[in-house]
């Protein structure tokens, strides 16, 4: 679980069972995160804190059990994503801004009759983690740069955003984004809005 005090929202497990449940219905399922999956907890001395990296290993094995089809991945997951090394080829990462080893621009999946396209963008923070081999671009160029390469091959395409309301807003207002799924930093939930 998150360990939030205030308002839980369960975690692995109680994805796993409502994912798990949503399958036996008839309709096909995507499961995507929108960003921010890792622990970053910095140690005193700088770094990742010791423990941070088995976390976020059970966090892999937690997400290959739900199969996730696409994640976000935010300049907040940089730092884990290298400590996880080989491990973090396991997950489908996208992001149309923040670039580095094994992530994708975008993945287009197929679900029956429908081909699906995901990408992700994220805010760029004022200090962005140092990580080596990424870089982190101005998402809303990247993302309309995506989308425009992404929209032709596909019948529906998912933006994922992470605190970056205003590129997810003018995605959607463009008509070139059909879904937009928007984490807001996982710090509230907002009722869904058709534009």
């Amino acid at each position: 679980p998150c360990g939030c005090q205030g308002r839980p929202r369960g975690g692995l497990a109680r994805s796993s069972a409502h994912i798990r449940g949503v399958r036996e219905g008839d309709s096909p399922v995507l499961v995507v995160h929108a960003g921010a999956a890792f622990d970053d907890t910095q140690a005193f001395e700088g770094g990742l804190r010791a423990d941070v990296p088995v976390i976020d290993k059970w966090f892999v094995s937690g997400l290959e059990h739900i199969g996730v089809s696409a994640m976000n991945v935010t300049a907040v997951d940089l730092p884990a994503l290298v400590a996880l090394g080989p491990l973090a080829d396991l997950l489908p990462k996208v992001s149309a801004n923040v670039r580095g080893p094994g992530i994708a621009r975008y993945r287009i999946v197929v679900l029956g009759d429908l081909r699906v396209g995901v990408t992700g963008v994220s805010a760029v923070p004022a200090v962005a983690p140092v990580a080596p081999g990424t870089a982190i671009v101005a998402p809303l160029r990247a993302a309309r740069d995506v989308v425009a390469e992404l929209a032709p091959q596909v019948d529906l395409v998912v933006l994922l955003s992470w605190r970056a309301p205003e590129v997810a807003r003018a995605l959607a207002m463009s008509g070139d984004v059909d879904v937009v799924v928007d984490a807001n930093a996982h710090i509230g939930r907002t009722p869904p809005m058709r534009i």
